[in-house]
């Protein structure tokens, strides 16, 4: 099975395929890999779980008292077997099989916030070069910049607070299943 991004394979930047559809088009990215070995595992009698990064996706097997990692971030081999847990790594944001899911957000959300916070800086340094080319005395319209930086920060934690709530919405909604 070859390794294509979902871009070209689904037209969507991330595309979570049913193993079906990977399966029938014979190619997929990591998270696609990860989910059709822990189907194959799940249907062998495995307690096997994907768990989805913010950049990867591997997965993970408890096996007599041992944790067998395939494709895991920090693994030079393809499988690794430890007599212990690896320490989590901090971009996980979803662990799951076909009978469960637990959702951890705070990666997502570091990871929306410095987007946030990029882009802020970007769209700051832009407007600072435009006001410098057009005007003579550009710190006072830097200072007006600065006092509109209240109404796009009042934007940006409304914008946090919908996305951690919808976070956490799936999450219960989850749970109660």
């Amino acid at each position: 099975m070859s390794y294509k991004k979902d871009s070209s394979l689904y037209y969507s930047l991330d595309h979570l395929a049913k193993p079906e559809e990977i399966l029938s088009k014979g190619a997929d990215d990591c998270d696609g890999k990860a989910v059709l070995i822990c189907m194959m595992l799940l249907k062998r009698g495995y307690d096997a779980y994907v768990v989805m990064g913010t950049e990867h996706t591997w997965v993970e097997v408890n096996y007599l008292d041992r944790f067998v990692y395939i494709a895991h971030i920090e693994c030079e081999n393809p499988v690794l077997i430890s007599e212990e847990r690896l320490p989590a790594v901090r971009s996980t944001y979803a662990i799951f099989n076909m009978a469960e899911i637990n959702w951890k957000p705070l990666g997502l959300i570091i990871q929306g916030a410095m987007i946030f916070f990029y882009t802020f800086l970007v769209l700051l340094l832009a407007q600072t070069i435009y006001v410098n080319r057009l005007h003579e005395a550009p710190i006072n319209y830097i200072s007006e910049i600065f006092g509109y930086f209240r109404y796009i920060m009042y934007m940006i934690i409304m914008i946090f607070l919908v996305w951690v709530f919808i976070l956490l919405l799936v999450n219960y909604l989850f749970t109660i299943q």
